[in-house]
């Protein structure tokens, strides 16, 4: 027993030993650093805009006739040349020429009144069809653009109205999609990279209590009925929802190929299907599917593709969408 007691005792002490070794002791620094994004944009440093009381055809730009706008404005561009999306906020101040006795208002004139009021706002769209490299994007491409763009009421949600007694400012005046960046270098402008701004408006067209007076500058002093307007921009990353694109590909006789451009895609986001080494006899046809079946439009507009090196694309829609390539 007595040597029971002992062994106990000398395992106790074993024990006490081992528990008593200081342990292994290491650290780790983590060193945290911000890096700004890569912001580029481009926005149109100045231009004019017209009162045009009576709605006259009026060259706001060359070879950029309108008709029937009362205020407006030459076209105006933000050109996004990042590689992500952009929201675009804005902020404004507006002064009346000095001695002009003319006034903006809140609501629409209607184009009657008894004084010179006038009622104006800026207004800003994604122009899809501005695509390419910058010189493709010139100043006859942006005319055409701005000629396009029809005339729309306006919208306490989206547009910026003029208020010469006070600054005012929106957000989310309008989203820039990304731009084509390779390399940190921006290369091309894609559908909704680039959106157009235009000033319009109403005014009253024959005022009883005076007539409008022409604008004129002499000796560096501006008079007669006119207005300048300061507007700032901001930019921030914006959220935009993008769908899945699920791609498959059937049939053939094995050297064919074909992809999507794209995983995941934004509403109205053009999506491009490419098919290369496709033999002679053989033919490709693209369908794209929404997610309860429907049929999605595609250009060409049977989807076939016979050049052994060709595309198709469509529009994408807001949902989910399903892309299958067909060989035969």
């Amino acid at each position: 027993m007595k040597f029971k007691k002992f062994a106990s005792l000398a395992l106790a002490g074993v024990m006490t030993a081992s528990l008593a070794v200081p342990a292994f002791a290491s650290e780790t620094e983590i060193t945290g650093t911000y890096t700004a994004p890569d912001i580029a944009v481009e926005v149109t440093p100045s231009a004019a805009a017209f009162i045009n009381p009576l709605g006259l055809d009026i060259e706001v730009a060359t070879g950029v006739t309108v008709s029937g706008r009362q205020i407006i404005s030459a076209p105006m561009t933000i050109k996004n040349q990042s590689a992500m999306d952009l929201q675009v906020d804005a902020s404004m101040t507006a002064t009346i020429n000095e001695g002009s006795d003319m006034r903006f208002v809140g609501t629409t004139t209607g184009g009657a009144g008894s004084t010179k009021t006038a009622f104006a706002y800026l207004q800003a769209t994604q122009a899809k069809d501005l695509t390419g490299a910058d010189a493709a994007v010139d100043a006859t491409a942006i005319g055409t653009a701005y000629a396009a763009w029809d005339a729309t009421a306006y919208s306490a949600s989206t547009d910026l109205l003029v208020n010469s007694a006070m600054a005012t400012s929106k957000a989310n005046l309008v989203v820039v999609r990304a731009a084509n960046v390779t390399g940190g270098t921006f290369t091309a402008y894609k559908p909704g990279s680039v959106a157009l701004v235009r000033l319009a408006g109403d005014c009253v067209a024959s005022p009883t209590a005076g007539s409008w007076t022409e604008t004129k500058t002499e000796a560096g002093k501006t008079t007669g009925d006119g207005f300048t307007i300061n507007v700032a921009y901001t930019f921030k990353p914006a959220t935009v929802t993008k769908y899945d694109v699920t791609f498959d590909q059937t049939g053939g006789t094995g050297g064919e190929a074909a992809s999507v451009d794209v995983q995941k895609a934004a509403e109205g986001d053009a999506v491009t299907v490419t098919v290369t080494n496709m033999g002679g006899s053989v033919k490709a046809t693209v369908t794209v599917e929404d997610a309860e079946g429907n049929a999605i439009a595609t250009a060409p507009a049977n989807g076939e593709i016979t050049a052994p090196n060709g595309t198709a694309t469509f529009t994408m829609p807001a949902g989910a969408v399903t892309v299958t390539a067909t060989f035969a």
